[in-house]
C-alpha cells in the first residue's frame, strides 16, 4: 500500500531542518508500517541542503539508499528539484560508499 503525503500541506515547505526533520520522521513511520511512499512537491519551490540533509541522508543512514529510492515516488517536481536530488543521492553515494 503506498501513502500519500504533500508536502506542503503536511510539513509546510522544503527549507529548513525541521521541516525535512518532520518529513524524515513522517516517512519513517510509514516504512516501519510497511508501506510505500509518493511525496507530492506541488507548491514547494526550493530544496535547501538542511532540508535534505534532515530528510534524506536521516532515512539513507538509517535504512539504506536503495531502499529509501525503490520505495519513495516523487511527483510535482520541478527542473531544479530534480537536479538537487539527483545531485544529493550521487554526493551521498560516493561520500558514504
Amino acid at each position: 500500500m503506498r501513502k500519500q503525503i504533500n508536502i506542503i500541506s503536511q510539513i509546510g515547505g522544503t527549507n529548513t531542518n525541521a521541516e525535512g526533520f518532520a518529513l524524515y520522521t513522517l516517512v519513517s513511520e510509514i516504512f516501519e508500517s510497511g508501506q510505500s511512499v509518493e511525496l507530492s512537491f506541488k507548491g514547494c519551490l526550493g530544496l535547501s541542503s538542511s532540508f535534505l540533509n534532515s530528510f534524506l541522508g536521516e532515512l539513507f543512514d538509517k535504512y539504506g539508499v536503495d531502499y529509501v529510492t525503490n520505495l519513495i515516488d516523487m511527483s510535482n517536481l520541478l527542473t531544479s528539484h530534480k537536479r538537487a536530488l539527483v545531485k544529493y543521492v550521487k554526493d551521498f553515494k560516493n561520500h558514504y560508499a
